[in-house]
């Protein structure tokens, strides 16, 4: 939730300016599930995807 808490604070800011900028991270755990883990590495992927839904233009990799 603290990504999307984030998002939420800037984005009228960013809005207002019609720009801006938001930077995170993420984990290896995006791409590597170990057993016992995979809610963790659920969460790291949907930033991920979350990211690349709401940045127009941003490359995927």
């Amino acid at each position: 939730m603290g990504v999307l808490n984030g998002i939420a604070a800037v984005l009228p800011i960013m809005k207002k300016q019609q720009s801006g900028h938001i930077i995170s991270t993420d984990s290896v755990a995006e791409h590597v599930v170990y057993p016992g883990s995979a809610v963790y590495s659920g969460t790291k992927f949907t930033v991920r995807g979350f990211y690349g839904g709401i940045a127009p233009g941003r490359k995927r990799k």
